[in-house]
């Protein structure tokens, strides 16, 4: 597998660098062609992503050492506090002091209306827990939630193919300062070199996003103001009881009510239908009896 990958390689030094103990001497030009069509065939034709597979056999100068985990954190919090201005100037003062930012803001302080509004917060990761703690303290917590995503795996991953990518990059670099073939196969060399260098820049973009939301940890809040606000409590055992009571009585209501209000919505129908049915069945059934009495009278009077 290795051989076979390895010998676009072989056909570029071919094509471009064993000139150097022949320089100035003329190549054969079916030779020429030959070595053009196997490189453009094998090298720089198909997709994009064509270099991550063919030289996926190309091992980094030095192994990728896993110093940390790569964990990204991010919190939603939800709470209820007493006076909504006090608490969105003390959001942003602790924001600022825990050298964190806001990214985006929407706050509702219409006149009649309970004032309410949403941050969203990006804090270095190492002030992430103590900036969370702050604003948990700066009212009532209705609810918190938090994720860590470990995306070290990926990181090393992306590492290692940009690694092995920027070694390509160099080597074909290498090739074209020693160039001695056609026209042709000198751009061919070239495009393949700008497809290695859009790979390692795509690479590299997602290394940087990575390492972004790793060194910053993102905070959404959400306040509403409520003043003299109390969080509820669960009912003692007593009082659970009686609502158990309550809630019983109400169901025997409510079912109650269901079936007198399907009598009266259906009562009258199933009366009628009741009333035809029997009166129907009681016909069919004198019938059968006046026929019965006719073939028995007939029986006899044979006899």
């Amino acid at each position: 597998m290795v051989a076979s990958r390895s010998i676009p390689i072989l056909l570029v030094f071919l094509a471009l660098g064993c000139g150097s103990g022949t320089r100035g001497k003329t190549q054969p030009e079916v030779s020429d062609r030959a070595l053009r069509s196997e490189v453009t065939k094998a090298s720089f034709d198909g997709p994009a992503d064509a270099v991550d597979r063919d030289f996926a056999d190309f091992e980094p100068d030095a192994p990728v050492v896993r110093d940390d985990a790569k964990i990204v954190y991010t919190a939603t919090l939800s709470l209820v506090v007493d006076d909504f201005a006090f608490f969105a100037d003390a959001l942003r003062t602790a924001t600022r002091a825990a050298d964190g930012y806001v990214t985006g803001s929407s706050q509702s302080v219409t006149s009649g209306r309970t004032p309410s509004g949403q941050w969203t917060l990006r804090v270095p990761a190492g002030s992430y827990g103590g900036l969370l703690a702050s604003l948990g303290g700066l009212g009532v917590v209705e609810s918190q939630s938090e994720n860590a995503q470990d995306v070290t795996e990926k990181y090393i991953d992306l590492s290692a193919r940009k690694t092995n990518l920027e070694r390509l990059e160099a080597r074909i670099t290498e090739l074209l300062e020693v160039r001695n073939g056609k026209l042709e196969e000198v751009l061919d060399v070239e495009r393949e070199l700008a497809r290695v260098r859009t790979n390692v820049e795509r690479i590299a973009g997602q290394l940087r996003y990575l390492e972004n939301r790793v060194a910053w940890s993102t905070i959404t809040v959400n306040a509403r103001e409520e003043r003299d606000y109390e969080p509820p409590k669960a009912p003692p055992f007593g009082r659970e009881i009686e609502l158990a009571w309550e809630d019983a009585l109400e169901d025997l209501v409510k079912s109650g009510e269901g079936f007198v209000l399907f009598v009266v919505r259906y009562g009258i129908a199933v009366v009628l239908w009741g009333g035809l049915l029997s009166g129907s069945f009681w016909l069919v059934l004198r019938r059968l009896q006046g026929r019965r009495r006719e073939v028995d009278s007939v029986s006899s009077a044979n006899d």
